[in-house]
């Protein structure tokens, strides 16, 4: 029986084995973000909120913005970055409460997609259509070369024209 009972015991586990436990799980834990420095927090506030507009400014991100609903903001994202919330659950946090312009630029997904889309589309327009104008002109312009020349000058008019030629020689 004793045989049985210290087959089953548990036994302390040494000291390297609970450093190796500690140092491969640590970095998953929520004790994790207990690491963050100050440099660093401030650092991914920062970051954060340069993607987010200033919604009494709206020309501004709330990074550089000094309005009071901006440093509320600032405040609200820092708390959120110490509870350790990726940027883009924040960035979704806040999409919710004040909707998609709230973030400085469109997300590259949907209706946004097509925000991001048109401005190239649109010089690749611009750039066809003046490419096919420049072509009809330079095809206008190869045809009539041949069609709208002047017909040959008569003998009457090359002699005005010596004529004259030599009256504006003679008057120098």
């Amino acid at each position: 029986m004793n045989r049985m009972i210290r087959r089953f015991q548990i036994r302390p586990i040494s000291g390297i084995w609970m450093m190796t436990i500690l140092l491969i799980f640590l970095p998953f834990s929520p004790f994790s973000v207990l690491a963050l420095t100050e440099q660093e927090i401030q650092e991914r506030v920062l970051e954060i909120t340069h993607d987010l507009r200033c919604p009494t400014c709206q020309a501004l991100s709330v990074k550089d913005s000094t309005a009071k609903f901006s440093l509320q903001i600032k405040a609200k994202v820092r708390k959120m970055v110490i509870e350790g919330q990726s940027a883009e659950d924040i960035k979704d946090y806040f999409v919710s409460r004040y909707g998609p312009w709230i973030l400085m630029a469109p997300k590259k997904e949907g209706l946004g997609l097509v925000f991001w889309l048109l401005p190239v589309a649109g010089l690749f327009l611009a750039g066809g259509l003046i490419g096919l104008r420049l072509y009809r002109n330079q095809h206008r312009i190869s045809q009539s070369s041949g069609e709208d020349s002047p017909p040959p000058l008569t003998k009457q008019e090359r002699e005005v024209i010596a004529k004259d030629l030599r009256q504006f020689e003679e008057d120098d």
